[in-house]
C-alpha cells in the first residue's frame, strides 16, 4: 500500500477516535456529571419536579462543554496519530 494511503487512513483513524472522545467529554462533562451533581444537591424527586429539569443549566453548560471539547479534539488528534504511527 502506498505510503499517502497509509499516512491518510491514520488521519481518518485518529480524527475518529478524537471525535469520539470529545464526544463522549461532551455528554459526561456537559450533562451527566452536571444532572448527578444537581441530585446529589437537591435530591432525586426535587430535581425530577423541577420545571425544565434544569433546563436553563444545560443552556449554558453543554456549549461550553463543546467548547472546551472543540479545544482539545486537535491535540487529542494529533496525539492518537502519532501513537498509530508507531
Amino acid at each position: 500500500m502506498p505510503k499517502a494511503a497509509v499516512n491518510f487512513l491514520r488521519m481518518i483513524g485518529a480524527t475518529v477516535f478524537a471525535l469520539a472522545c470529545s464526544g463522549l467529554a461532551v455528554v459526561l462533562f456537559g450533562a451527566v456529571l452536571l444532572v448527578w451533581t444537581m441530585i446529589l444537591i437537591y435530591g432525586r424527586q426535587a430535581v425530577q419536579d423541577a420545571p425544565g429539569h434544569g433546563g436553563i443549566v444545560f443552556f449554558l453548560t453543554i456549549p461550553l462543554a463543546a467548547l472546551l471539547a472543540l479545544c482539545g479534539l486537535f491535540p487529542l488528534t494529533a496525539f492518537f496519530y502519532q501513537k498509530f504511527s508507531k
